[in-house]
């Protein structure tokens, strides 16, 4: 009798073969989709493996060149290196890798541990993203004692530019300088700008940005653990240099200033030097300043540590960014307010060298007896104006000073501008509680008290007082020039408005201020009114500083030629009297009169 399959082998046997079918078909769908992934998609992967080993690296153009109105070089663009890491290649290695990098780079160890750091950091978020550690190095690949290079794994060193600026420290705050881009600026710019790439900082290289830098390219670079020099190009797409600017600034002119500033031994100053008949800026002088080509690469901490701790102040614009007490230098504009309120400019006017108004008396600076407008302007007599102030209000004085562009900011665009101040009755009486006094106009009238200026707005405001009312932008920036060095376009400085003052007032002022301290410097001449800028006491100083940190702030504004003027010469010395102003004033009237023919 033959012998019978049991229940339970009848099972396993049917598990085994729907198990056997199973697993048939489970080769059969990945054959299947092997074949499909081959045959059908296979361009489609292909392209993305290929896309996967290559990194798109941007080409960053070479940057504008900029020159002054001679046609000397201000700024410009070298080749250099910018050294980019490819995070996930180089941190599992940075132990052994970057004391050499950091030799090769030249850098301390606390650079090369905040290095380390941004290392890590990146390859957390993008390990195989190019990012760029160091820009503007002289890159030498690293050899052994017998000369054999050694491989830097996650290093790749890209061309790239650095920015050279001839004249350093001159000017420098006109110019501006670079640096590396803020998570600020990449918010506002993520289309333009990447980690690691430079901007313009102040001055021209910030105004002018997006016509200097250009428009970038880009090329390939292959991703992965060894990351290689650029590799075969896909698509490269070619920079755009940026454009060429000329200036209207003259370096020989600032360094003419420079030099009567250092021969006095001034610690800090500003000049400005404007044509009265275009806006153009000529100098725009600020004393101390630092080398912009510090920030040409990667600046130190140590050295931004100590800029800040200069009690000087160098990174200040004090041409642009610093309001001063004007003085007598404003009193040009108080005398169109009388004018403009009828007080008559030919009746005189007793001057004792004071005026006592209730408890309180008011000084002069002598006693002139009896003066006019003519000889309250030309011999810058106080009592003159405390008289008029009785009759004309402050804010009549306002007004006046207000419609010269005093008060507000000139909108040069370069740094950040002090608006300066110039007090009306409901300013005083919010700022002292409703209290307002006669003597806050008295002080008004002579500068004093709590008006305030820049160097460049009593520029522009004294051009317009000598050019018919025409009250401009001023403008530093003369020509654009394209690829190839023609010219793109010429910039036209914009007209602000015309003054509200009647013309005859507006001729009178005129021709008294060019009587007024008239200077004669060899070939050249000019008149203009001097000033001191009344200076607060100070606290919390050495005894040697607060000597020279309480004495008034001196001024000159020279007009030349005084016959037919047309250039506006402002100067501003620091806690050092006005004469001395006067002095750095003539000498760059001698620098403009040697001025050749064809300057502009």
């Amino acid at each position: 009798m033959a012998d019978h399959p049991s229940p339970t082998q009848v099972g396993l046997e049917r598990r085994l073969a729907i198990a056997s079918y199973a697993v048939a078909a489970l080769f059969g769908l990945l054959l299947a989709r092997a074949a499909w992934l081959q045959v059908v998609r296979g361009s489609t992967h292909t392209l993305k493996a290929s896309q996967q080993r290559y990194e798109r690296v941007r080409d960053l153009p070479m940057r504008g060149t900029v020159r002054d109105v001679r046609g000397s070089v201000v700024a410009s663009s070298c080749l250099a290196h910018d050294i980019h890491v490819a995070p996930a290649a180089l941190a599992p290695r940075i132990e052994q890798t970057l004391p050499l990098l950091a030799q090769v780079l030249s850098i301390d160890s606390e650079a090369a541990s905040e290095l380390a750091a941004r290392v890590r950091s990146l390859a957390s978020r993008t390990p195989w993203q190019l990012s760029r550690v160091r820009r503007g190095v002289e890159w030498g690949p690293p050899r052994d004692d017998k000369g054999r290079i050694k491989y830097l794994p996650g290093v790749v060193p890209l061309p790239g530019w650095v920015r050279s600026y001839p004249y350093g420290p001159l000017a420098s705050h006109a110019i501006g300088y670079l640096n590396e881009v803020s998570n600020q600026d990449l918010a506002r710019h993520s289309d333009d700008y990447r980690m690691g790439e430079a901007i313009g900082r102040g001055g021209i290289e910030r105004a002018w940005e997006p016509p200097l830098r250009g428009t970038p390219g880009e090329h390939s670079v292959r991703r992965g653990p060894k990351v290689l020099p650029p590799g075969p190009d896909q698509a490269p797409v070619q920079p755009v240099p940026g454009r060429d600017l000329d200036l209207s600034l003259d370096m020989e002119l600032a360094a003419r200033i420079d030099r009567a500033f250092q021969s006095r031994k001034l610690r800090a100053g500003s000049a400005v030097v404007v044509d009265a008949q275009t806006g153009r800026i000529a100098a725009l002088y600020s004393r101390p300043s630092m080398d912009i080509n510090l920030f040409a690469t990667d600046v130190s901490s140590e050295t931004l540590e100590a800029l800040d701790r200069d009690p000087d102040r160098p990174q200040i614009d004090r041409a642009l960014a610093v309001a001063y007490p004007p003085g007598s230098i404003f009193k040009p504009f108080a005398a169109l307010a009388a004018l403009a309120a009828s007080m008559d400019p030919d009746k005189p006017v007793e001057c004792a060298g004071s005026l006592s108004i209730g408890k309180r008396s008011y000084r002069c600076t002598t006693a002139h007896g009896k003066v006019t407008l003519h000889d309250a302007l030309t011999e810058s007599c106080n009592i003159w104006f405390f008289r008029a102030a009785e009759s004309v209000s402050i804010d009549d004085i306002a007004r006046i000073a207000r419609d010269f562009g005093l008060g507000e900011a000139t909108g040069i665009g370069l740094n950040t501008e002090d608006p300066g101040r110039v007090p009306t009755k409901a300013w005083h009486q919010q700022r002292d509680r409703g209290r307002y006094l006669l003597g806050h106009t008295l002080n008004a009238s002579i500068g004093q008290g709590a008006v305030r200026a820049t160097p460049i707005q009593i520029a522009m405001a004294y051009a317009a007082l000598i050019n018919g009312g025409m009250l401009y932008h001023p403008e530093v920036v003369w020509r654009v020039r394209g690829n190839g060095g023609a010219i793109e376009r010429e910039v036209v400085p914009a007209l602000r408005r015309r003054v509200q003052v009647p013309a005859e007032h507006l001729k009178r002022i005129r021709e008294i201020v060019l009587q007024a301290h008239r200077v004669e410097a060899g070939a050249a001449s000019l008149s203009g009114m001097m000033g001191h800028g009344q200076v607060a006491f100070t606290r919390g100083t050495s005894d040697g500083e607060m000597w020279y940190r309480t004495r008034d702030h001196g001024w000159f504004v020279g007009l030349m030629p005084p016959s037919d003027p047309r250039w506006v010469v402002v100067v501003l010395t620091e806690h050092e009297r006005a004469k001395v102003a006067r002095e750095i004033a003539a000498e760059a009237a001698q620098e403009i009169a040697s001025r050749k023919e064809g300057v502009q």
